[in-house]
């Protein structure tokens, strides 16, 4: 094996995630033309049409001077925009990708290119059967390479496919300077992957600008995470650049087209495709996703709980690090500069941000009687005031959830926590709070709703010496403590559930969180399904959605000054005819409503019925003779458009309608969505509703033509998912959901809502079957009903009961899955014939064991 090779398997045995960083070299060995020859090609195209331009061009090329020649290329009035960008595409997409085959073989996490062609794709799908998860500047998806656990190929640059988004002229390298969303890709790239450069040079503008971009946001990347492989002939300003950036560089002979270190990298490849040698396998030197997290996440606990509720969620965290820095070192004090050092790289930021952070959390944590500068050992230090019990504090937490937990396995399924349980439900559940803020953050990252907890398989992962039966048990009992959690639960939950959100966002996206993200959107729309819960009390996202909107107002005004939170009245059609259905649907219950409502609450959850009926649900558990329509006209008194607008306007929102909404490409999105939902036979969407949508749709692509800082508030996934599908996928990146509004207020400004109704919209999970669903009901109706000789027989009759409730079920196509409720309604009364069962059963039991102890 020659030297290279060598250097090649050092790499991978010590990397804990390699990445390869592709220079114009890699594509040009699948006959890719680089700069110089691509821009020769393209002044030899324009000169038909532009001799001037042509000419001028040429004497840049000459100069080495690439980029004001492309500048030339895209200035030349005499060529339309569509023939120019054809023209570029046209040459970056003739190549042979199998030369690329033994590259890409290499255990490589991902492929990141300054490159445009997709070479690199197509190459890597050819050698291992499958795609890599393909991002490109320009795309909405391009946030969310840090979060991906997958093999990807990221163009940093653009890509051939949507020309617009390729970097070339000195205008668009300019661009990269605003955009926070390629510093924060770049600087996660860097600072926490080992890469790999390879065919790079540092006459490549593009090369070029990366390294520039990454040594003024960071500095020096940290000694031993990468390597570049350099020819012998290289530019001595390139090594000289690899040094002060710490990168080692391995020189190789360049001679016939770089031949000796391509088929170093064919004999590595072979090597590896027969051998399962431990010193070249990435993946038992991985480390763990959290190491950071959890390095941090007891002291932003411990922030985040302590903080008053208007304390911004991302100057908790930042708190949390210091402080915990700080604290590793009392009784002794620290010197600010190592703190500072601390938070560079952990965050991966430039010195100067680390150190405004830095100094803004002390001036807090000093204020608070927490920390105090002092002279020590003859320099100026910090020192730790305040107790120092963070790690037990976050301790303290998750250990009233495993009790929490243990009472319930007893009860729920009658078995009595062990020692090794109870050690597997504090590691399952330090795992899923760990889990759920990289989920959480990543779902913000990429503007959608978080995911639910898959807790089954998480059990597996965590538990794997505990049995199946033990596990389904655990998994069953901590479904059901999510969604119906106590009041102590809901508040440990909805506090570790923001602190490690925002700790991995800040350590993921530090740029955006920390700093960008302090703009506040101008404009705030609202859809029917976000507007409809903040307005009616009783709904479990009431008191979220309502705090939310009123901190919006309230960070507006300390720092823009104005916000204005709008709906269209279309969507107030589909709110009064909400509304409309609710009374319908209580009618069909007839004289069995009030008990049909509340076993509809324990199946489905009050979030997921009919907003009113759900509301009525919880407001009527504690006001026993409350009536439905006298609910209505507490909480919800109007019945037409107009009676609506006015109660919307009484609470600060503006109502606008269609004609102040539409804009001028309102013809076209209603098209484009019409054909979007007609093509998906699964949507149901009515015409005039997604006339509603286009309408909405329109407004806020006009806003983003005329630079107004908008976003729209829905928890329509459907309609997101239709939208990106087309042309205006662009506007995807200005749909927020509802979640992800709570989520950006609460960075910002503090606690947007009381601890239940955050509980239930961070940590969602599902059952995993529908007998589960029905296990899961039955239990819930017993505990209502709770004495300690039912809670001892429970365990031993509800499996049956549930396995021979869904078997029938299933035997007469009845639904459960549907959000119609005369489905639903047929099913719980079904159901309900098993209940008398059921219960019947453990009565049966208990007179059983009564009568033998006697």
């Amino acid at each position: 094996m020659t030297s290279i090779a060598d250097s090649l398997a050092r790499f991978f045995a010590t990397s804990t995630e390699p990445i390869l960083f592709a220079g114009a070299g890699v594509s040009a060995r699948a006959g890719v033309l680089t700069w110089g020859p691509l821009l020769d090609r393209l002044k030899e195209w324009i000169r038909s049409r532009d001799p001037q331009t042509a000419n001028i061009m040429a004497e840049y090329v000459r100069e080495q001077d690439l980029i004001t020649a492309a500048d030339y290329f895209f200035l030349s009035k005499r060529v339309p925009d569509g023939e120019r960008l054809k023209a570029l595409v046209e040459h970056l997409t003739r190549y042979n990708q199998r030369e690329l085959l033994p590259l890409v073989r290499l255990p490589f996490h991902g492929f990141v290119t300054t490159n445009f062609d997709r070479c690199l794709l197509d190459a890597y799908a050819a050698a291992n059967g499958k795609a890599a998860l393909d991002f490109r500047r320009g795309d909405e998806s391009f946030k969310q390479v840090q979060w991906c656990a997958d093999p990807f190929v990221a163009r940093i640059h653009g890509g051939t496919e949507m020309a617009t988004s390729i970097v070339l002229t000195s205008n668009h390298f300019e661009g990269l300077a605003k955009d926070f969303v390629y510093h924060d890709v770049l600087l996660h790239l860097f600072t926490r992957k080992n890469v790999l450069f390879l065919g790079c040079s540092f006459a490549d503008p593009a090369v070029r600008a990366v390294f520039e971009h990454i040594n003024r946001q960071y500095g020096p990347t940290p000694p031993g995470l990468h390597m570049a492989l350099i020819p012998e002939d290289v530019d001595h300003e390139f090594i000289g650049r690899l040094n002060r950036m710490n990168i080692d560089a391995i020189r190789y002979d360049a001679a016939d087209h770089h031949q000796a270190v391509w088929e170093a990298i064919k004999t590595l490849s072979a090597e590896l495709s027969t051998t399962k040698s431990a010193a070249t396998k990435p993946s038992e030197n991985a480390i763990s996703p959290f190491s950071a997290t959890k390095r941090y996440l007891a002291s932003c606990y411990a922030r985040v709980r302590l903080s008053g509720r208007l304390h911004p969620l991302r100057e908790a965290v930042v708190e949390g690090m210091v402080s915990s820095i700080i604290q590793s070192h009392a009784p002794k004090g620290v010197a600010e500069g190592f703190v500072i050092n601390g938070v560079h790289r952990e965050l991966g930021i430039h010195l100067d941000a680390a150190k405004e952070l830095v100094e803004g959390a002390i001036a807090r944590l000093a204020e608070e009687k927490l920390c105090r500068r002092h002279n020590e050992d003859g320099g100026r230090k910090i020192a730790w005031s305040g107790e120092v019990d963070d790690s037990n504090k976050l301790d303290v937490a998750l250990d009233t959830l495993v009790k929490s937990a243990g009472d319930r396995v007893f009860v729920q399924e009658g078995i009595r926590p062990r020692r090794d349980l109870t050690e597997s439900l504090r590691g399952f559940f330090r795992e899923m709070v760990l889990q759920r803020g990289w989920d959480l953050g990543a779902a913000f990252a990429s503007n959608k709703a978080p995911e639910e907890i898959n807790i089954g398989k998480l059990l597996h992962q965590v538990c794997p010496f505990l049995s199946l039966t033990e596990i389904e048990s655990l998994s069953r009992v901590c479904n059901q403590m999510l969604a119906t959690p106590t009041e102590a639960e809901a508040k440990i939950l909805a506090e570790l559930g923001r602190a490690s959100f925002a700790l991995e966002l800040a350590i993921q996206c530090p740029r955006n969180t920390l700093f960008h993200s302090s703009v506040l959107p101008q404009v705030v729309y609202l859809d029917a399904n976000v507007l409809m819960p903040a307005l009616t009390y009783g709904h479990p996202y009431h008191e979220v959605y309502r705090e939310t909107i009123e901190r919006l107002r309230q960070a507006a005004t300390q720092s823009t000054g104005h916000v204005q939170v709008i709906v269209s009245h279309g969507f107030l059609n589909e709110i009064v005819s909400h509304r409309r259905i609710a009374i319908e649907e209580v009618k069909g219950w007839g004289e069995c409503f009030r008990e049909g409502i509340v076993k509809e609450a324990l199946y489905y959850g009050t979030a997921n019925m009919n907003v009113f009926v759900g509301a009525y649900a919880n407001v009527a558990q504690a006001e026993k003779d409350l009536e439905f329509s006298d609910f209505l006209s507490r909480y919800a008194p109007y019945a037409t458009e107009k009676e609506l607008a006015q109660w919307v306007r009484q609470h600060g929102i503006i109502v606008q309608g269609d004609s102040q909404m539409r804009g001028s490409e309102y013809a076209s999105i209603s098209h484009e969505l019409q054909k979007a939902y007609a093509n998906d036979l699964a949507s149901g969407k009515g015409v005039r509703l997604i006339e509603h949508d286009a309408v909405q749709i329109s407004a806020l692509y006009s806003d983003q033509q005329k630079n107004k800082r908008s976003i729209f508030v829905t928890a329509d996934k459907r309609l997101r998912e239709m939208v990106s599908r087309g042309k205006y996928k662009c506007l995807v990146e200005h749909m927020v959901s509802n979640v992800g509004l709570a989520q950006m207020i609460d960075l910002l400004v503090g606690n947007p809502g009381e601890a239940r109704g955050l509980t239930s919209m961070l940590w969602t999970a599902r059952s995993s079957t529908r007998t589960e669903e029905v296990r899961q009901y039955l239990v819930a109706l017993a505990l209502r009903e709770y004495d300690e000789a039912m809670a001892m027989e429970m365990p031993a009759v509800v499996e049956q009961i549930a396995e021979e409730a869904v078997a029938e079920a299933d035997r007469l196509g009845l639904r459960v899955d549907t959000d119609d409720a005369n489905h639903r309604r047929r099913f719980l009364q079904f159901v309900g014939t098993f209940e008398d069962k059921f219960f019947g059963a453990i009565r049966e039991r208990i007179e059983r064991r009564e009568g033998h102890v006697q």
